[in-house]
């Protein structure tokens, strides 16, 4: 099969039917070289890592061309036999042509065409005979992202369900767009790849369940731990143990106030979360379970990210299949995919706090454990279009929104985003919040995303 892709602005439409249908060929029709290449070449090294080695090449047609665009998809059809045009993206001229084209070839010299004024000005556009026009094999498809279906328009549009599923992992999403995910043991700071042990899962539970019973206090005691955990000097990287002195300048520093909540000390301590813990007046001590849950108790909104990633990991279908084919946290994404490690050198990157994908549907999702300022709305708008291009969805996970005129502005804003507030509702309609949900119901909730 030689599959003809009119290019697409939008990367994974230039990608997606060679996956599942996996050509011997495909040839990129459009106007920017320096861009199919780069998609070629993006697109061969995905498909080479699944064992499909499949030839890339470039064409180059005039978008405000139609007799070119008309030649050069003849050329194409008389260089290959069993060519398959995907019509679901490119320019609105080259789908006018293909009409053209896919009509001169189909019809060849059947009887029975009337309209001697069609033929002459087929004739002045193909600078052919139309009756010396052989038939060929010429295929027009759809592939349809949300579903997972190819459309055949030769066949009246009927479609047909793909046996091999769509699927792309969350790397492969990023690297489709240029982009690669940056991990921590190429850069500090960046991605970590937590190990999800089945004690993992419940102390990120046990965490979830403190946090959300009060998550502005659980706020401001973990950024009195992180402050601490930043002038730790201890060569037990568990142990935390800090002058009153020396954390309060600290705070003022961050412009933050020490507030040591029992409560919260006392329930972490209960579940082995923390070890040990002193809040006395000339010192601040707390040593951790393990890295892991330091990680944890060191950043405010991570419960919270932890959470939604395990629900989400955790989601099924009714059939039992995971509703999600991949699932990332904390990830930190390098926008040309060149990880720059030497100081002095500059990337742009961004990270998004969890990233699923579904099909050829990725899912950027934001978590905020507190106030939500607008500026993060748009952030994740452009980190969701760049990588996840106009089929992407963006949901906000936000655990502190309430009833004001603030909230229900942003609420609004995002809406007009095209960006989902994950919330639910009860028998009488009334808004629940996350923290109300249980895991079970935020299942519920993930599942329809």
């Amino acid at each position: 099969m030689t599959l003809i892709e009119f290019f697409d602005k939008d990367a994974i439409n230039n990608v997606c039917f060679s996956l599942v249908k996996k050509p011997e060929r495909v040839v990129f029709v459009g106007d920017k070289l320096k861009a199919m290449e780069q998609s070629a070449r993006r697109c061969h090294a995905l498909l080479a890592e699944k064992g499909v080695n499949v030839h890339f090449s470039c064409r180059v047609v005039n978008k405000n061309n139609i007799r070119t665009i008309v030649n050069r998809l003849s050329e194409i059809i008389e260089q290959y036999d069993d060519c398959v045009f995907e019509v679901g993206g490119g320019e609105d001229l080259y789908l006018v042509a293909i009409g053209i084209v896919f009509q001169k070839y189909q019809m060849g010299s059947a009887p029975g065409i009337r309209g001697e004024s069609f033929f002459s000005k087929l004739k002045s556009l193909f600078q052919n005979d139309p009756q010396s026009i052989p038939e060929k094999r010429v295929q027009l498809c759809r592939f349809n992202l949300r579903d997972n279906t190819i459309i055949d328009l030769n066949l009246n549009e009927q479609t047909t369900p793909q046996k091999d599923a769509l699927r792309i992992s969350v790397e492969e999403l990023i690297s489709i767009y240029g982009g690669a995910v940056v991990y921590e043991e190429q850069k500090k700071g960046t991605t970590y790849r937590w190990i999800l042990t089945p004690k993992f899962v419940n102390d990120v539970k046990s965490m979830w369940d403190i946090c959300r019973s009060d998550v502005q206090l659980w706020n401001t005691q973990i950024n009195v731990i992180e402050a601490a955990a930043s002038l730790n000097r201890s060569k037990d990287s568990l142990k935390t143990s800090v002058s009153m002195e020396a954390l309060n300048a600290e705070l003022r520093r961050r412009q933050l106030k020490y507030v040591a909540v029992h409560s919260i000390f006392s329930r972490l301590s209960q579940k082995g979360l923390l070890t040990s813990y002193e809040c006395a007046d000339d010192r601040f001590s707390v040593e951790f379970k393990d890295e892991q849950v330091k990680r944890c108790l060191t950043s405010s909104g991570q419960v919270l990210e932890l959470i939604v990633y395990f629900v989400m990991k955790a989601v099924k279908n009714d059939d039992k299949t995971p509703t999600y084919d991949d699932v990332m946290t904390g990830v930190h994404i390098d926008w040309d995919g060149v990880i720059h490690t030497k100081r002095g050198d500059y990337d742009t990157e961004n990270e998004i706090d969890v990233i699923a994908t579904r099909g050829a549907t990725p899912i950027f999702v934001s978590c905020k454990n507190g106030a939500v300022e607008p500026d993060e709305l748009y952030k994740l708008e452009a980190v969701a279009t760049r990588f996840g291009g106009s089929n992407a969805r963006k949901i906000l996970v936000a655990t502190a929104l309430g009833r004001s005129s603030g909230d229900n502005y942003l609420r609004q804003r995002a809406a007009d985003m095209g960006i989902r507030i994950v919330e639910s509702r009860n028998e009488n309609g009334t808004r629940l919040r996350l923290v109300d949900l249980n895991i079970e119901q935020m299942k519920n909730v993930f599942r329809s995303l």
